[in-house]
């Protein structure tokens, strides 16, 4: 049995191997790619031929690195980076800090913490596929978020009554219109026939049409030489890359659609009161295939951020929000709790309004929601059985029942 300690970095990774007792075997340097590789394999494999008594200590928790890790079938522990930090100073209490020490730390930890650790699951290609289309769409929704703030502000400082009509970047008539006239005074210097075709393309109703000619009798705000054309030619390119990046949106969620339908547990997932393509994607993939060894249900909800932290000492005491988590995946989980806190007849409904009337705050009352779903949606996982409202219902009013 041996321990590899590896200190990731963008262009090369050096790494440490030590034995049960904490004595170097060997060290180095390899590249980040596939020479570099099969180099650390092969000194890897000098060292221990059976891969499963290779134990390796990583910061990481994706990457090619990991992934090819994983796919040796070496046992790989992703440590915190806030840990190994502070366990560098069981070697240099001096603060120094060197690529060579952290692999060694990292090794070492392996080795006297691998009780405490939980090793990285190995899941199925199907499950990584839809974990990378999730991510994806994850990405560019914040792409997508960002780019629509900036033409909203560019938009309400030179053409505001041009960004009170144009105030959902969703609607593909307000994004076209935006492309035909990014200013309001190319609005007003449309012809009336372009504006009724234009209308009539779209099929708007006779409410929108008349905010379009309502708006294009107001004067236009005057724009100072040398800007006009600037400003304009922003404004196209910022239309064109919500263009882009919406049509890619829709990609990634047909792709996540289609792996979803090709997913073993799929039917799980589905039979949740939620049945949004990236919400149910997200926790599938979250979930993934592997029930032996899972984590418990707090444990994840310690790592998705909607589990509280305790922070006590002596007298002090108080109660925070955890912020280091897979924002994907928390993300995901707190709109799945809206959702279900706003769908009549689901549980859920009355479980925020209790929280709410006892003083939480909207954030807080779907975080605490969130946990009960996790739990819920664990045991269905675990037993691989569909969700069903009567039942859950029926148990809560016994376990109330048994309570009072």
């Amino acid at each position: 049995m041996i321990f590899i300690g590896i200190d990731w970095a963008r262009s090369k990774h050096d790494f440490t191997a030590i034995d049960t007792e904490g004595n170097v075997l060997t060290r180095g340097t390899v590249p980040h790619d596939a020479q570099g590789f099969m180099k650390l394999g092969a000194t890897i494999a000098s060292l221990e031929s059976t891969p499963q008594e290779v134990h390796v200590g990583v910061e990481l928790h994706n990457g090619a690195l990991l992934s090819w890790l994983l796919d040796q079938n070496y046992i790989v522990y992703a440590i915190n980076p806030k840990s190994a930090n502070r366990a560098r100073d069981r070697h240099r209490p001096s603060g120094a800090k060197d690529d060579k020490l952290d692999a060694f730390v990292l090794a070492d930890m392996a080795r006297t913490d691998r009780n405490r650790l939980r090793p990285i699951r190995k899941d199925s290609a199907a499950t990584r596929e839809l974990r990378a289309w999730t991510r994806l769409r994850g990405r560019l929704v914040q792409q997508k978020t960002a780019t629509s703030q900036r033409l909203r502000a560019l938009l309400a400082e030179w053409a505001p009554r041009l960004s009170t009509l144009c105030d959902d970047f969703n609607r593909k008539w307000q994004r076209d219109l935006l492309e035909l006239t990014p200013l309001h005074d190319h609005l007003k210097g449309l012809h009336g026939n372009r504006i009724n075709a234009f209308c009539h393309a779209h099929r708007l109703r006779s409410k929108t049409v008349s905010r379009i000619r309502d708006t294009r009798m107001h004067p236009a705000l005057v724009i100072p030489a040398g800007l006009h054309d600037a400003i304009c030619a922003e404004i196209l390119g910022l239309v064109e890359s919500l263009n882009s990046l919406i049509a890619r949106i829709d990609q990634a969620e047909t792709e996540i659609d289609s792996c979803i339908q090709n997913h073993p547990d799929a039917e799980i997932f589905q039979s949740l009161p939620v049945k949004g393509t990236a919400t149910v994607g997200t926790l599938l993939a979250a979930f993934g295939e592997s029930r032996e060894d899972a984590p418990h249900w707090r444990d994840l909800a310690a790592c998705w951020g909607v589990a509280p932290v305790t922070v006590q000492s002596g007298k002090s005491r108080h109660v925070k929000r955890r912020r280091a988590c897979d924002h994907t995946v928390n993300q995901a989980l707190l709109f799945f709790s809206f959702k279900t806190a706003f769908t009549k007849g689901c549980w859920a409904q009355g479980y925020y309004q209790k929280k709410r009337d006892q003083g939480c705050d909207h954030y807080g009352t779907l975080r605490c929601l969130a946990q009960r779903w996790i739990k819920i949606i664990h045991r269905l996982w675990k037993d691989r059985i569909l969700y069903s409202e009567q039942l859950h219902q029926r148990n809560l009013k016994l376990r109330g029942a048994v309570a009072a």
